[in-house]
């Protein structure tokens, strides 16, 4: 309130009439602005309506921008990926081709007689350090993962340490490549063959 009472009320408007200065506080902000809203409520009501509406409609936009740049983002760093992939694959597919053209030649030996068992581990290592040349430059290469197990099985069977490699070239493979179906094959294969040399042995 800025006056106590209805004299001093009084007393303030003898003086606004004779030039004097008025005693009373003047009213802040706040009350001048609760006046309004008294007087103008439909006014206020449209104004504090479109305020809400802008500050909702910026705050989805915001969001949806968000998203957005965070969708690009995604794809753009997938893009990214895929093509370092690509490279690394480009880059390590001449030692898999080696690979395998050597792997050509061990099988072709089996059935020459002038391919010692020297020979043979000779050209199954060679294989080997192929594709692992190219597993270095691609880790995830399924396929130079099964070209080493398949080395490494040629020499299973007087290497236990070449069977727990192929082995393990083997599960890799299948764990990258669920459906890579020829390292489940080899696999069994060599499972097969390290069952029937005990069996043997034995």
């Amino acid at each position: 309130r800025r006056y106590p009472t209805a004299a001093a009320f009084a007393e303030d408007l003898d003086r606004h009439f004779a030039g004097e200065p008025i005693r009373a506080r003047p009213i802040g902000w706040m009350g001048r602005m609760v006046k309004s809203i008294r007087r103008q409520p439909i006014v206020w009501g449209l104004a504090a309506a479109l305020i809400l509406a802008a500050g909702t409609g910026a705050a989805v936009w915001i969001r949806q921008l968000r998203r957005s740049l965070s969708a690009e983002t995604r794809l753009r760093e997938k893009q990214e990926r895929e093509l370092e992939v690509a490279h690394r694959r480009t880059a390590s597919e001449p030692h898999f081709h080696r690979g395998e053209r050597l792997l050509r030649t061990l099988r072709e030996n089996r059935f020459r007689k002038d391919a010692t068992a020297a020979i043979q581990d000779r050209i199954a290592r060679e294989v080997e350090i192929a594709a692992g040349a190219a597993l270095e430059i691609d880790p995830d290469y399924v396929e130079a993962l099964h070209l080493r197990g398949q080395a490494r099985m040629e020499r299973a069977h007087r290497d236990d340490a070449a069977f727990q490699g192929a082995e393990s070239d083997f599960s890799r493979a299948s764990k990258l490549r669920p459906g890579f179906t020829p390292a489940l094959y080899d696999r069994g294969r060599l499972y097969l063959y390290r069952f029937l040399e005990l069996v043997m042995w034995d």
